[in-house]
């Protein structure tokens, strides 16, 4: 890949135009070549903000010879479709969880991955967010509260100046609780 890694990013909600303005701007290597969303409006207006192309349909990305990798950000409904075309396109891949919503929808989509030896990763692990690290951190000093249940209502961005020990955890004021049903179910393995 001479000029780096030409991406698409499928989905323009949240996630996905963060994505693609850290693909655009921030990532070191990567050209962001094409955004997708079926909304109209939405992935044009992205398009012009990012420099890229735009479409509503995601097989004009998968179509395109110059698209290395792609990042999807669809509905979780549409994820094992897109995981099984942009594999089948030999495009390298990474998805927001889930991999897909059924057992059979993921085996396919692995299998899909595995027949075409492309890359495909699944993003979902908060636990290096620094945000989520540090509600962790007060979780475990008891300053936050005991472990019972979990509910994460991540700030994005989570930058503000001033801030309560909540707030600087990644928690808005609407979410206030941060607690888990075992010590591993938000964290992973000790």
């Amino acid at each position: 890949m001479k000029d780096g890694v030409r991406c698409a990013v499928l989905g323009l909600g949240r996630l996905g135009r963060l994505h693609a303005e850290n693909l655009a701007a921030r990532i070191k290597g990567a050209k962001l070549e094409w955004v997708v969303d079926p909304m109209p409006g939405i992935a044009e207006k992205a398009a012009s903000e990012l420099g890229a192309r735009w479409t509503l349909n995601p097989d004009d990305v998968f179509h395109d010879d110059k698209v290395d990798a792609v990042v999807i950000a669809t509905p979780t409904s549409t994820h094992g479709e897109m995981i099984r075309k942009a594999a089948e396109a030999g495009k390298h891949i990474f998805v927001e969880k889930p991999l897909a919503l059924t057992m059979r929808e993921t085996e396919e989509a692995i299998q899909a991955v595995s027949r075409r030896r492309v890359v495909c990763q699944v993003g979902f692990m908060r636990r290096f967010d620094p945000a989520y690290a540090e509600a962790k951190r007060q979780i475990d000093a008891g300053a936050i509260g005991s472990r019972s249940t979990s509910k994460a209502c991540p700030a994005i961005p989570a930058r503000r100046r001033s801030r309560s020990s909540r707030e600087a955890a990644g928690f808005s004021s609407t979410c206030p609780s941060m607690t888990t049903t075992s010590p591993g179910s938000c964290w992973g393995p000790r």
